[in-house]
Protein backbone atom coordinates (compact mmCIF):
# COMPACT_ATOMS: atom_id res chain seq x y z
CA UNK A 1 0.00 0.00 0.00
CA UNK A 2 3.04 2.15 0.77
CA UNK A 3 4.46 1.54 -2.57
CA UNK A 4 1.16 2.46 -4.43
CA UNK A 5 1.38 6.18 -2.01
CA UNK A 6 4.36 7.07 -3.15
CA UNK A 7 3.65 6.27 -6.78
CA UNK A 8 0.84 8.30 -6.86
CA UNK A 9 2.60 11.02 -5.21
CA UNK A 10 5.11 10.55 -7.80
CA UNK A 11 2.32 10.69 -10.69
CA UNK A 12 1.05 13.83 -9.05
CA UNK A 13 4.43 15.72 -9.02
CA UNK A 14 5.11 15.34 -12.88
CA UNK A 15 1.17 15.02 -13.96
CA UNK A 16 1.58 19.06 -14.30
CA UNK A 17 4.84 18.28 -16.59
CA UNK A 18 2.77 15.88 -18.78
CA UNK A 19 -0.16 18.04 -19.15
CA UNK A 20 2.05 20.49 -20.19
CA UNK A 21 3.42 18.65 -22.88
CA UNK A 22 0.24 17.92 -24.33
CA UNK A 23 -0.79 21.63 -24.64
CA UNK A 24 2.10 22.71 -25.90
CA UNK A 25 3.38 22.40 -28.92
CA UNK A 26 6.81 20.73 -30.11
CA UNK A 27 9.00 24.01 -29.99
CA UNK A 28 8.25 23.75 -26.24
CA UNK A 29 9.59 20.66 -25.23
CA UNK A 30 12.82 22.20 -24.15
CA UNK A 31 11.11 23.58 -21.24
CA UNK A 32 9.21 20.95 -20.34
CA UNK A 33 12.46 19.30 -19.97
CA UNK A 34 13.96 21.40 -18.06
CA UNK A 35 10.96 21.47 -15.65
CA UNK A 36 11.40 17.27 -15.32
CA UNK A 37 14.79 18.47 -14.08
CA UNK A 38 13.44 20.13 -11.31
CA UNK A 39 12.34 17.42 -8.83
CA UNK A 40 15.32 15.20 -9.81
CA UNK A 41 17.74 18.26 -8.36
CA UNK A 42 15.64 18.47 -5.26
CA UNK A 43 15.80 15.00 -4.85
CA UNK A 44 19.89 14.75 -5.24
CA UNK A 45 20.06 17.67 -2.59
CA UNK A 46 18.01 16.06 0.06
CA UNK A 47 19.90 13.06 -0.72
CA UNK A 48 23.22 14.94 -0.24
CA UNK A 49 22.25 16.48 2.50
CA UNK A 50 21.26 13.27 4.36
CA UNK A 51 24.62 11.46 3.84
CA UNK A 52 27.03 14.39 4.23
CA UNK A 53 25.22 17.03 6.34
CA UNK A 54 22.10 16.20 8.79
CA UNK A 55 20.11 13.37 8.09
CA UNK A 56 17.27 15.01 10.56
CA UNK A 57 17.60 18.58 8.20
CA UNK A 58 17.14 16.82 5.28
CA UNK A 59 13.88 14.98 6.49
CA UNK A 60 12.68 18.23 7.60
CA UNK A 61 12.77 19.93 4.63
CA UNK A 62 11.48 16.78 2.87
CA UNK A 63 8.39 17.21 4.98
CA UNK A 64 7.89 21.12 3.98
CA UNK A 65 8.92 20.17 0.15
CA UNK A 66 5.93 17.60 -0.47
CA UNK A 67 2.83 18.91 0.41
CA UNK A 68 4.41 22.28 -1.90
CA UNK A 69 4.97 19.90 -4.74
CA UNK A 70 1.78 18.29 -4.51
CA UNK A 71 -0.07 21.58 -4.19
CA UNK A 72 1.78 22.61 -7.07
CA UNK A 73 0.97 19.42 -8.79
CA UNK A 74 -2.92 19.90 -8.19
CA UNK A 75 -3.12 23.50 -9.56
CA UNK A 76 -1.07 22.24 -12.42
CA UNK A 77 -3.45 19.83 -13.52
CA UNK A 78 -6.57 21.64 -12.82
CA UNK A 79 -4.56 24.44 -15.33
CA UNK A 80 -3.78 22.09 -18.09
CA UNK A 81 -6.94 20.08 -17.91
CA UNK A 82 -9.79 22.90 -18.16
CA UNK A 83 -7.08 24.38 -20.91
CA UNK A 84 -7.27 21.24 -22.80
CA UNK A 85 -10.93 20.98 -22.35
CA UNK A 86 -11.09 24.40 -23.57
CA UNK A 87 -9.41 23.67 -26.48
CA UNK A 88 -11.35 20.70 -27.48
CA UNK A 89 -14.33 22.43 -27.60
CA UNK A 90 -16.27 21.21 -24.60
CA UNK A 91 -16.53 24.92 -22.77
CA UNK A 92 -18.79 25.84 -26.29
CA UNK A 93 -22.49 25.60 -27.38
CA UNK A 94 -24.36 22.21 -25.79
CA UNK A 95 -21.05 20.65 -24.74
CA UNK A 96 -20.75 23.63 -21.95
CA UNK A 97 -24.15 21.86 -19.98
CA UNK A 98 -22.62 18.73 -20.14
CA UNK A 99 -19.45 19.62 -18.38
CA UNK A 100 -21.07 21.61 -15.86
CA UNK A 101 -22.92 19.00 -14.96
CA UNK A 102 -19.51 16.47 -14.88
CA UNK A 103 -18.05 18.46 -12.78
CA UNK A 104 -21.11 18.86 -10.14
CA UNK A 105 -21.27 15.42 -10.19
CA UNK A 106 -17.64 14.56 -9.56
CA UNK A 107 -17.44 17.63 -6.40
CA UNK A 108 -20.38 15.95 -5.21
CA UNK A 109 -19.01 12.22 -5.26
CA UNK A 110 -15.90 13.90 -3.65
CA UNK A 111 -17.64 15.67 -1.04
CA UNK A 112 -19.70 12.82 0.29
CA UNK A 113 -16.89 10.32 -0.21
CA UNK A 114 -14.76 12.82 2.11
CA UNK A 115 -17.64 13.43 4.62
CA UNK A 116 -17.73 9.14 4.82
CA UNK A 117 -14.13 8.74 5.62
CA UNK A 118 -14.33 11.96 8.28
CA UNK A 119 -17.61 10.52 10.09
CA UNK A 120 -16.24 7.08 9.71
CA UNK A 121 -13.43 8.57 12.13
CA UNK A 122 -15.63 10.05 14.55
CA UNK A 123 -14.12 13.41 12.92
CA UNK A 124 -17.94 14.72 13.69
CA UNK A 125 -18.36 13.13 17.31
CA UNK A 126 -17.56 14.71 20.48
CA UNK A 127 -15.39 12.55 22.22
CA UNK A 128 -16.05 12.00 25.64
CA UNK A 129 -12.52 11.42 27.47
CA UNK A 130 -13.90 11.60 30.78
CA UNK A 131 -13.79 8.10 31.97
CA UNK A 132 -9.65 8.34 32.12
CA UNK A 133 -8.02 9.45 34.91
CA UNK A 134 -6.19 12.67 34.29
CA UNK A 135 -2.62 13.17 33.12
CA UNK A 136 0.17 14.74 34.22
CA UNK A 137 3.48 15.02 32.36
CA UNK A 138 6.65 17.36 31.88
CA UNK A 139 8.04 18.25 28.97
CA UNK A 140 8.67 21.80 27.12
CA UNK A 141 6.90 23.72 26.15
CA UNK A 142 7.04 26.12 22.78
CA UNK A 143 6.02 29.86 22.56
CA UNK A 144 7.40 32.67 20.92
CA UNK A 145 8.92 34.02 23.42
CA UNK A 146 11.39 30.91 24.07
CA UNK A 147 11.11 27.39 25.15
CA UNK A 148 10.10 26.37 28.87
CA UNK A 149 10.64 23.43 30.51
CA UNK A 150 7.22 22.66 32.28
CA UNK A 151 4.96 20.45 34.45
CA UNK A 152 1.22 19.88 32.82
CA UNK A 153 -1.67 18.72 34.22
CA UNK A 154 -4.53 17.60 31.59
CA UNK A 155 -7.84 17.65 32.91
CA UNK A 156 -9.60 14.38 31.40
CA UNK A 157 -13.49 15.82 32.09
CA UNK A 158 -13.09 19.21 29.69
CA UNK A 159 -9.71 17.78 27.68
CA UNK A 160 -7.86 21.08 29.27
CA UNK A 161 -4.14 21.46 29.68
CA UNK A 162 -2.85 23.67 32.55
CA UNK A 163 0.93 24.72 33.22
CA UNK A 164 1.38 23.56 37.20
CA UNK A 165 5.16 24.89 37.22
CA UNK A 166 7.51 25.89 33.90
CA UNK A 167 11.11 27.64 34.45
CA UNK A 168 12.94 28.98 31.20
CA UNK A 169 15.54 26.39 30.11
CA UNK A 170 19.25 26.19 30.73
CA UNK A 171 20.85 23.42 28.92
CA UNK A 172 22.96 22.42 32.32
CA UNK A 173 23.51 18.40 33.61
CA UNK A 174 20.99 17.83 36.12
CA UNK A 175 22.99 17.27 39.18
CA UNK A 176 23.19 13.44 39.97
CA UNK A 177 22.48 12.01 43.23
CA UNK A 178 25.82 10.65 45.13
CA UNK A 179 24.99 7.30 46.37
CA UNK A 180 27.16 4.41 47.54
CA UNK A 181 28.62 1.15 45.50
CA UNK A 182 29.45 -1.26 48.23
CA UNK A 183 31.52 -3.37 45.97
CA UNK A 184 33.95 -0.78 45.38
CA UNK A 185 33.25 1.47 48.46
CA UNK A 186 33.52 4.51 46.25
CA UNK A 187 30.20 7.08 45.42
CA UNK A 188 29.06 7.03 42.59
CA UNK A 189 26.88 9.39 40.74
CA UNK A 190 23.03 8.10 40.09
CA UNK A 191 21.10 10.03 37.53
CA UNK A 192 18.25 7.33 37.99
CA UNK A 193 16.34 5.59 41.25
CA UNK A 194 13.70 3.57 41.82
CA UNK A 195 11.31 3.54 44.61
CA UNK A 196 9.86 -0.19 46.06
CA UNK A 197 6.12 0.00 46.47
CA UNK A 198 5.87 1.74 50.05
CA UNK A 199 8.93 4.10 48.58
CA UNK A 200 10.72 2.57 52.16
CA UNK A 201 14.00 2.11 50.30
CA UNK A 202 15.48 3.28 47.06
CA UNK A 203 16.99 0.93 44.11
CA UNK A 204 19.58 2.32 42.00
CA UNK A 205 22.31 0.62 39.65
CA UNK A 206 26.24 1.47 38.81
CA UNK A 207 27.03 -0.41 35.63
CA UNK A 208 25.50 -4.19 35.92
CA UNK A 209 25.36 -4.16 39.66
CA UNK A 210 22.12 -3.29 41.02
CA UNK A 211 21.70 -1.65 44.91
CA UNK A 212 19.18 -0.82 47.57
CA UNK A 213 19.23 1.86 50.08
CA UNK A 214 17.58 2.34 53.38
CA UNK A 215 16.96 5.90 54.36
CA UNK A 216 15.53 4.18 57.83
CA UNK A 217 18.60 2.94 59.19
CA UNK A 218 21.24 4.96 56.17
CA UNK A 219 22.05 1.34 55.22
CA UNK A 220 23.51 0.61 51.23
CA UNK A 221 23.32 -3.56 50.24
CA UNK A 222 24.28 -5.04 46.85
CA UNK A 223 21.17 -7.04 45.26
CA UNK A 224 22.41 -8.32 42.51
CA UNK A 225 24.65 -8.49 39.52
CA UNK A 226 23.42 -9.07 36.15
CA UNK A 227 25.48 -10.94 33.71
CA UNK A 228 27.71 -8.75 31.37
CA UNK A 229 30.94 -9.74 29.96
CA UNK A 230 32.52 -6.22 30.45
CA UNK A 231 30.19 -4.84 33.53
CA UNK A 232 31.56 -0.82 32.40
CA UNK A 233 29.61 -1.21 28.67
CA UNK A 234 26.23 -2.32 30.76
CA UNK A 235 23.99 0.33 31.57
CA UNK A 236 20.54 -0.91 33.36
CA UNK A 237 17.99 1.54 32.51
CA UNK A 238 14.76 0.92 34.87
CA UNK A 239 14.18 -1.30 37.73
CA UNK A 240 10.69 -2.10 39.24
CA UNK A 241 10.29 -4.19 42.36
CA UNK A 242 7.42 -6.57 43.79
CA UNK A 243 5.63 -5.67 46.54
CA UNK A 244 7.44 -8.38 48.79
CA UNK A 245 10.64 -6.93 47.55
CA UNK A 246 11.81 -10.80 46.36
CA UNK A 247 12.14 -10.04 43.09
CA UNK A 248 13.56 -7.09 41.33
CA UNK A 249 12.85 -6.72 37.18
CA UNK A 250 15.20 -4.44 34.63
CA UNK A 251 15.57 -3.22 31.27
CA UNK A 252 19.28 -3.13 29.69
CA UNK A 253 21.67 -1.69 27.40
CA UNK A 254 24.98 -4.05 26.80
CA UNK A 255 27.25 -2.19 24.29
CA UNK A 256 29.05 -5.38 23.60
CA UNK A 257 25.98 -8.17 23.33
CA UNK A 258 23.78 -5.90 21.15
CA UNK A 259 20.26 -8.02 22.11
CA UNK A 260 20.44 -7.19 25.25
CA UNK A 261 18.17 -4.47 24.84
CA UNK A 262 15.39 -7.17 23.46
CA UNK A 263 15.07 -8.06 26.91
CA UNK A 264 13.94 -8.24 30.26
CA UNK A 265 15.23 -9.44 32.94
CA UNK A 266 14.56 -10.32 36.36
CA UNK A 267 16.95 -10.89 39.95
CA UNK A 268 16.01 -13.19 42.63
CA UNK A 269 17.24 -10.94 45.47
CA UNK A 270 17.44 -13.92 47.81
CA UNK A 271 20.11 -15.68 45.49
CA UNK A 272 21.40 -12.30 43.70
CA UNK A 273 20.72 -14.75 40.13
CA UNK A 274 19.58 -12.71 37.18
CA UNK A 275 17.75 -14.24 34.28
CA UNK A 276 15.86 -13.60 31.02
CA UNK A 277 12.34 -13.41 31.44
CA UNK A 278 11.04 -12.21 27.76
CA UNK A 279 13.23 -11.53 24.88
CA UNK A 280 12.14 -10.24 21.65
CA UNK A 281 12.99 -9.43 18.11
CA UNK A 282 13.37 -5.21 18.87
CA UNK A 283 13.74 -3.14 21.75
CA UNK A 284 12.13 -3.44 24.91
CA UNK A 285 11.50 -0.05 25.79
CA UNK A 286 9.91 0.21 29.13
CA UNK A 287 7.69 -1.97 31.50
CA UNK A 288 5.51 -2.04 34.63
CA UNK A 289 4.50 -4.40 37.18
CA UNK A 290 0.76 -4.67 37.54
CA UNK A 291 -1.47 -2.74 40.63
CA UNK A 292 -2.32 -6.47 41.44
CA UNK A 293 1.24 -7.87 41.37
CA UNK A 294 0.34 -10.79 39.03
CA UNK A 295 1.74 -9.60 36.03
CA UNK A 296 4.42 -7.21 34.07
CA UNK A 297 3.26 -4.89 31.25
CA UNK A 298 5.87 -3.75 28.96
CA UNK A 299 6.34 -2.10 25.59
CA UNK A 300 8.43 -3.83 23.14
CA UNK A 301 9.07 -4.77 19.49
CA UNK A 302 6.36 -2.41 18.48
CA UNK A 303 3.51 -4.43 20.16
CA UNK A 304 2.37 -4.33 24.66
CA UNK A 305 2.67 -7.45 26.21
CA UNK A 306 1.47 -8.67 29.48
CA UNK A 307 3.47 -11.37 31.33
CA UNK A 308 1.81 -13.61 33.49
CA UNK A 309 4.52 -13.40 36.78
CA UNK A 310 2.99 -17.63 38.10
CA UNK A 311 2.54 -19.38 34.30
CA UNK A 312 5.70 -17.40 32.41
CA UNK A 313 3.93 -17.18 29.72
CA UNK A 314 3.65 -13.68 27.66
CA UNK A 315 -0.14 -12.46 25.96
CA UNK A 316 0.48 -9.58 23.33
CA UNK A 317 -2.10 -7.23 24.02
CA UNK A 318 -2.06 -4.75 21.37
CA UNK A 319 0.22 -4.70 18.06
CA UNK A 320 1.63 -1.45 16.29
CA UNK A 321 1.93 0.67 19.65
CA UNK A 322 2.77 3.85 17.59
CA UNK A 323 -0.81 3.67 16.82
CA UNK A 324 -0.07 5.15 12.85
CA UNK A 325 2.05 4.43 10.52
CA UNK A 326 2.98 8.03 10.03
CA UNK A 327 4.83 7.69 13.88
CA UNK A 328 8.14 7.41 13.75
CA UNK A 329 10.92 6.83 16.55
CA UNK A 330 10.53 8.31 19.95
CA UNK A 331 9.86 6.81 23.13
CA UNK A 332 6.93 4.53 23.80
CA UNK A 333 6.14 4.77 27.28
CA UNK A 334 4.46 2.42 29.76
CA UNK A 335 2.16 3.56 32.86
CA UNK A 336 -0.71 1.72 34.49
CA UNK A 337 -3.63 3.24 35.90
CA UNK A 338 -4.40 2.42 39.57
CA UNK A 339 -7.63 -0.05 39.04
CA UNK A 340 -5.13 -1.72 36.16
CA UNK A 341 -7.37 -1.01 33.42
CA UNK A 342 -5.72 1.45 31.24
CA UNK A 343 -2.53 1.14 30.04
CA UNK A 344 -0.99 4.56 28.40
CA UNK A 345 2.16 4.99 26.13
CA UNK A 346 3.18 8.01 24.70
CA UNK A 347 5.13 9.00 21.36
CA UNK A 348 7.56 11.92 20.66
CA UNK A 349 6.63 11.68 16.69
CA UNK A 350 7.72 12.76 13.50
CA UNK A 351 6.71 15.45 12.22
CA UNK A 352 8.96 17.60 14.27
CA UNK A 353 7.06 19.08 17.48
CA UNK A 354 4.10 16.60 17.32
CA UNK A 355 3.56 14.55 20.61
CA UNK A 356 1.07 11.78 21.25
CA UNK A 357 -0.55 10.28 24.09
CA UNK A 358 -2.64 6.86 23.73
CA UNK A 359 -4.49 4.62 26.06
CA UNK A 360 -5.21 1.08 25.55
CA UNK A 361 -8.40 -0.14 27.47
CA UNK A 362 -7.55 -3.35 28.99
CA UNK A 363 -11.54 -4.31 29.11
CA UNK A 364 -12.86 -2.96 25.45
CA UNK A 365 -9.62 -3.66 23.52
CA UNK A 366 -9.38 -0.87 22.19
CA UNK A 367 -6.89 1.92 22.13
CA UNK A 368 -7.49 5.44 21.91
CA UNK A 369 -5.55 8.68 20.87
CA UNK A 370 -6.67 11.05 24.04
CA UNK A 371 -4.22 14.11 23.46
CA UNK A 372 -2.02 15.07 20.27
CA UNK A 373 -0.60 19.00 20.55
CA UNK A 374 2.02 20.75 18.85
CA UNK A 375 2.90 23.20 22.03
CA UNK A 376 4.97 20.71 24.16
CA UNK A 377 7.48 18.13 23.67
CA UNK A 378 6.54 15.56 25.94
CA UNK A 379 9.65 13.76 28.13
CA UNK A 380 7.72 12.06 31.13
CA UNK A 381 4.27 10.99 32.17
CA UNK A 382 2.43 9.36 34.70
CA UNK A 383 -1.45 9.43 36.04
CA UNK A 384 -2.66 11.51 38.39
CA UNK A 385 -3.56 9.56 41.96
Amino acid sequence: MQLLEILLCIALAFSPIVGYVIISDNKKWGKSFLLALAPFGVAILLLFAAMFVDFHSAAFILQILIPLILIAAVIGIVVWGFTLLYEKGFFKGKRLIGTLLFFAIMIMAIGCTAFYKLQSKGFFEKVDYSKYPDIEFSGTYYTKGGNKRVTVHWESSDNTFTNTSEKDIKYEQDEPRKMLDTVSGKEIDVSEIFYNADETAIYYSNYNRIFRYTPADNSYELIGTASAEDDSKYYINKICVSDDETKAYYIATDYIKQDAHNNLYCIDISTGKSSVIIHEDGWVRDFEISPDGKSIIYNGNNRIGQYDIASRTTTVLLEGTTADTRDNGGDKIIRISEDGRYIMYYVDTVPIMWSQIFVYDTQTGTTEKVIKTNKYSIHDVAWEK
